[in-house]
């Protein structure tokens, strides 16, 4: 079987993944909500990851999840690859009301609140399970996300969304000085261009639609996502080395227009945060259970998979501390680091 079409058996079988990864339990709608329910209120939602990626599942479950709990009051249609706008364009959009929601990590809508970017920092959280405990707490989530809901959007849940690994086509790298003057794909966001530029290889900013294209022809490197984005978007036919940097456990969060939820009766914005929290739990179930089998996916075809000196790739994060201190403050910082 030629790479290509095992590439596309091994699609196939990512999506059977999914559909074998359980439902999301749902409850009746409230009466009183059912006869305030006037119409149906179809949104939009959606993602820049490949259409084929989890995250279109997990969209899904919520929409129908959402559905189920207000007696079809809502119809959510879901479009992955980047078709509604970027993780930077989409949420602006959210804001202003032309989206109705939008599925991101923090980091890229952090121009509403640089604090955001504490969310998805390099080595900010121990574990996953850390990150579900803190962005849970009020004292960390409140303070972050109520300066955003005063400018037009709100997270309905936050949660861990995998965790992101560097990946080579040439380099097998196990500390920061092996990587020097490599390109890095990074996404539009500053503290990851800030990250990789202290590692001393030089970071890319390149849409998530164009990595594919980059790595092929040469215009960069390397990149670094989790394992979903690596399958999904085929990037182990053009990269070799996968490097166990776990540099980023990564905060994602599925946001709503503020003045369209506040529009809603009580028992929809109830409903319109429960059922969206139930989709991210989904997804994290789903990671703990395909995570392993995605690695060896990726073995199978063919990435070299490399331990790295994590302790050196983390150390050289104090002069992005010392620079981002200044914006989430060293307070916050220690405390989301020390959380239990």
């Amino acid at each position: 079987m030629s790479k290509r079409l095992a590439g596309e058996h091994d699609r196939r079988t990512f999506l059977k993944m999914l559909a074998a990864a359980g439902g999301v339990a749902a409850t009746s709608m409230p009466r009183r909500a059912a006869a305030q329910a006037q119409k149906v209120i179809t949104f939009r939602t959606g993602h820049t990851l490949a259409p084929e990626h989890p995250a279109t599942e997990m969209l899904t479950r919520w929409g129908d999840s959402l559905a189920k709990k207000t007696g079809g009051a809502f119809k959510v249609q879901v479009h992955g690859g980047g078709v509604l706008g970027s993780g930077r364009t989409a949420p602006e959009g959210v804001a202003i009301g032309t989206l109705e929601s939008f599925y991101a990590d923090p980091t890229e809508y952090a121009s509403f609140n640089q604090a955001l970017n504490i969310l998805s920092a390099p080595f900010m959280w121990n574990d996953r399970w850390q990150l579900q405990k803190g962005v849970r707490d009020p004292a960390i989530f409140d303070g972050l996300y109520e300066p955003v809901i005063k400018k037009g959007f709100r997270a309905l849940a936050v949660g861990y969304i995998g965790t992101r690994h560097l990946t080579t086509k040439n380099t097998p790298a196990t500390k920061p000085a092996d990587v020097k003057g490599l390109k890095i794909r990074v996404p539009e966001i500053p503290v990851y261009r800030d990250m990789v530029a202290a590692w001393g290889a030089t970071p890319t900013p390149i849409p998530m639609a164009e990595i594919f294209t980059s790595l092929q022809s040469g215009v960069v490197d390397g990149q670094e996502n989790p394992y979903p984005q690596i399958l999904s978007n085929r990037f182990y036919e053009v990269q070799k080395y996968l490097i166990h940097t776990a540099h980023i456990v990564q905060t994602g969060s599925i946001i709503f227009n503020e003045k369209l939820y506040q529009q809603q009766p009580k028992e929809f914005q109830k409903a319109l945060t429960d059922s969206a929290q139930e989709a991210m739990d989904w997804y994290l179930e789903f990671l703990n259970a395909q995570e392993g089998k995605m690695l060896e996916q990726l073995k199978g075809y063919g990435m070299v998979v490399v331990e790295p000196d994590r302790a050196a790739f983390r150390e050289a994060m104090k002069p992005v501390y010392e620079k981002y201190d200044k914006i989430w403050t060293k307070e916050l910082r220690e405390k989301i680091q020390s959380y239990k």
